[in-house]
């Protein structure tokens, strides 16, 4: 039963080394930002109407739900380089072999989000980081 719930527990970040969350919850401007997402792009991730796409207190639950994974998913990363805003940022934009020369970022924006969790999730076993 331990490495089961080890297993289950491994989907969410141990950290939060980019400081995602503030005494106010989560900063999703923030999240939008690292990986370079716009309103048009969440419009389309979440098909909310790009005019009520925000990230205020009225935010969508869309919006809200799909930059809460995708601060996990940035956490995830995080962790691999030490909280280094930059280098987590770069890794995300840059094209990678193993996801058939697509860029973590535009897998998010293709809505293949739980792709990319699970690519990372298998890296971070293998490889033995996080």
């Amino acid at each position: 039963m331990g490495a089961e719930v080890a297993d289950i527990m491994a989907t969410v970040a141990r950290t939060d080394p980019l400081h995602l969350h503030d005494n106010h919850g989560m900063n999703y401007r923030r999240v939008a930002e690292i990986v370079n997402l716009n309103r048009s792009d969440l419009s389309h991730m979440t098909a909310v109407k790009l005019d009520r796409v925000r990230f205020d207190r009225q935010i969508p639950k869309a919006v809200r739900i799909r930059l809460e994974e995708i601060a996990n998913i940035i956490s995830l990363v995080a962790e691999y380089f030490d909280g280094n805003a930059e280098r987590t940022a770069l890794w995300f934009r840059t094209k990678n072999p193993a996801l058939g020369d697509t860029s973590p970022r535009d897998m998010l924006r293709m809505n293949r989000h739980n792709n990319l969790r699970s690519f990372i999730l298998s890296a971070r076993e293998e490889y033995g980081w996080g």
